[in-house]
């Protein structure tokens, strides 16, 4: 009888458990066969293929060639973060100041209110309710860029309240003005005051107080400049019988300079001194061609009487 098939003994280096050997966790390394019996290396030593290295010739030729290229993207977006950053400092400047006026507008109402007595603090109850009734009434509509803020406000108009609002604004102007009278230094204020004086006044001969009092005028607004009359030169026709006194005495008076009216004027002016220039250079050369004709005759006549 063919002998009985026995089977295959464990690998000495297998665990000895049966359960370990099932799950197939031992010390040792498992060793997969194929169903020919091939030998199957682990999954960590099977090749991959690898990936070939390819060499970019325009690759490398822009990254040697575009350090300056770089540099410039870099300078222009450093420069677009600058701008940027102005723009927001410039919009946060000017919403400070935007509030700062607001804040001083606020507190040049309490202190009118104060300058103007406490009787209008018991009406202050009765007129803040119209107040807000009026601001309701009232649509402020805020437009934002990056260089403007403009503040649109609509409002009804009563034409009963037109005379009112210009006592009022020239009451207004006529305090603020005070009020600019004392905040300037006394030489400005005493300019002013004879601004004042020389507008309520005929005119004088001397014309020195009134321009500084024009220099004074411009710190004012517009509103509250005071018409200065214009300077009219009534010693003119003075002036020109003294002068024709002296000159038929046969004295020089000494003349300031000359100021033409327009520039058509000066380039006829221009036109009639060329013209003169060029008569003169005409003269000099027909002179210059006569005696230059004698002294040839001159020689010639010399020479003749030297020959005889």
């Amino acid at each position: 009888m063919a002998e009985e098939e026995r089977p295959p003994s464990p690998p000495p280096l297998l665990a000895y458990t049966v359960s370990q050997q099932q799950a197939g966790k031992g010390k040792g390394k498992t060793v997969k066969k194929t169903k020919s019996g091939k030998h199957v290396p682990p999954p960590n030593r099977r090749k991959r293929a690898t990936e070939p290295v390819l060499f970019d010739e325009d690759a490398r030729r822009e990254f040697l060639t575009g350090f300056r290229k770089r540099k410039q993207a870099r300078i222009e977006t450093s420069k677009k973060k600058a701008l940027e950053r102005e723009k927001e400092e410039r919009r946060q400047s000017r919403a400070e100041a935007r509030k700062a006026r607001q804040e001083q507008a606020a507190e040049n109402v309490r202190m009118e209110k104060i300058a103007y007595g406490n009787d209008e603090d018991e009406d202050d109850e009765e007129g803040e309710e119209i107040e807000e009734e009026e601001q309701k009434e009232q649509s402020p509509s805020a437009y934002e860029t990056e260089e403007h803020h403009t503040t649109v406000t609509v409002q009804e108009w009563n034409p009963e309240d037109e005379d009112d609002g210009e006592k009022l604004a020239k009451e207004k102007a006529m305090a603020r003005m005070r009020k600019l009278q004392d905040s300037l230094p006394p030489s400005s204020r005493r300019a002013a005051k004879k601004l004042k004086n020389a507008s309520n006044q005929p005119l004088s001969k001397s014309v020195k107080n009134l321009a500084d009092a024009r220099k004074i005028s411009k710190l004012l607004d517009a509103e509250e400049t005071i018409d200065v009359p214009e300077y009219v030169d009534y010693n003119a026709s003075a002036d020109k019988e003294s002068k024709e006194e002296d000159e038929s005495k046969g004295k020089k008076k000494k003349t300031g300079k000359f100021y033409y009216e327009s520039k058509l004027e000066r380039a006829k002016a221009k036109a009639k001194i060329k013209e003169k220039k060029m008569k003169w250079a005409e003269r000099r050369k027909e002179e210059r061609l006569e005696a230059n004709k004698h002294d040839r005759n001159r020689m010639r006549k010399g020479s003749k009487s030297k020959k005889k």
